[in-house]
């Protein structure tokens, strides 16, 4: 498409408005740099898949929230550094989210196939492994807990210990 049909679209308008419609930087970003398709497949492909998700929306409400951009804490563990409690708790909230819309999207099935078919190769027993080591990891005050591992636990104690002499 050339400059002239993508600015009588009011293709930059239509971007930003989607993008106020986002609730993540990288959504955002992927908003503003989203281009029409050209190919009819890809056209029909991509105007199913709203469909499908507007649908499901509109029948699931409330939609599941508490999801967070997780880009950051991604690149910093990719890259061998630590994650605090409180990344920790974002990725533990982030995966719940994400068991919870799959779950409920898969249970509608009939109404939203191609999203069922993109979500089918998440795999839900991962996710609930790490959602589980995250959620044994962490106490219910944002901190770690003695047992997220045997040396912090047995660390604890004989901090304690030598408190208590």
């Amino acid at each position: 498409m050339d400059a002239r049909a993508l600015e009588l679209l009011e293709l930059d308008a239509v971007r930003e408005r989607l993008a106020g419609r986002t609730s993540f930087d990288a959504g955002r970003a992927r908003a503003l740099g989203l281009t029409p398709a050209t190919d009819p497949h890809e056209v029909a492909s991509r105007a199913a898949r709203t469909e499908e998700a507007v649908l499901l929306v509109s029948r699931l409400a409330p939609v599941p929230a508490g999801a967070y951009d997780l880009g950051d804490d991604l690149t910093l563990a990719a890259r061998g550094g630590t994650l605090d409690e409180a990344r920790l708790g974002r990725v533990l909230a982030t995966v719940e989210t994400a068991r919870e819309v799959r779950a409920k999207t898969l249970a509608h099935g009939d109404l939203a196939p191609g999203l069922c078919a993109a979500l089918a190769g998440l795999d839900d027993g991962a996710l609930a492994g790490l959602a589980g080591h995250l959620d044994r990891a962490l106490d219910r005050r944002g901190g770690l807990a003695d047992g997220a591992s045997p040396e912090l636990g047995r660390l604890r104690r004989r901090l304690a210990a030598a408190r208590a002499a």
